[in-house]
């Protein structure tokens, strides 16, 4: 048996109701199995102090490495371009095996290039339930969500993307943009600046900073922000 031991502050299936102890551990458990039911086999669930312990049967011993194989095939088609095949790969490997968080959200991330935002979701939902610490869930769960122009679930999903990898530019940017959208300029602009201080030559957030000046008015500072962007100009020498 292979076991998943996860916070259950983590379980978006329980509420704060049933972690006040409203629920009995076995209704507690019985909520826990149906949202790992895509694991395989009986799936058995044991909760001790504040975390809950989900055990599964994981595949044949033969049969653990080809997922594995069909996720690297399909990680070489997406950097290649070709989205189609990579998604055909990446759920094959997660249907092998159901229990790989790198690859359910390395497949929404295709569903989301490829415009089925709510296959996106599916996969990244069960991502989380697996790997409730994987911060770049969070950051794709957001770009989900500003996509649909859901400001405020798309800032809650950068927040937590950035309480658990403190810093990391392209939750900085997302909640920028989101944050911009919402109407909160003070906020985004912040946002943008940490972006860009946290990683200099990530384009996206001068390109939101420059934008938010220009809607303010601000055409100069809204042009030097486009200005980094530019390659040094050449010597007059030359």
């Amino acid at each position: 048996m292979q076991a998943i031991v996860i916070r259950l502050s983590d379980l978006t299936c329980l509420s704060s109701e049933d972690l006040s102890g409203a629920c009995s551990q076995a209704e507690l458990g019985e909520k826990i199995i149906k949202q790992f039911a895509f694991l395989t086999g009986d799936i058995r669930v044991t909760i001790t102090d504040g975390t809950a312990r989900i055990e599964y049967r994981q595949p044949a011993t033969e049969k653990i490495s080809e997922p594995q194989r069909l996720s690297e095939q399909g990680a070489q088609k997406a950097k290649s371009g070709d989205f189609p095949q990579a998604l055909h790969l990446f759920t094959q490997a997660v249907a092998a095996n159901p229990a790989l968080p790198v690859a359910r959200r390395d497949l929404a991330m295709l569903h989301y290039e490829l415009g089925d935002l709510s296959a996106a979701k599916d996969q990244l939902i069960d991502a989380l339930r697996l790997a409730p610490d994987d911060a770049w869930s969070y950051v794709v769960l957001g770009n989900i969500f500003t996509r649909e122009q859901d400001w405020d679930s798309a800032i809650r999903f950068f927040t937590k993307a950035l309480d658990l990898k403190p810093g990391d530019p392209y939750a900085l940017n997302g909640l920028g943009a989101a944050s911009a959208k919402s109407g909160d300029e003070a906020s985004a602009m912040q946002h943008f600046e940490e972006a860009i201080e946290a990683n200099p030559h990530f384009p996206e957030p001068r390109f939101g900073k420059a934008l938010l000046l220009k809607n303010q008015g601000n055409l100069d500072a809204a042009a030097e922000a486009l200005e980094s962007l530019l390659p040094s100009k050449i010597p007059a020498w030359i």
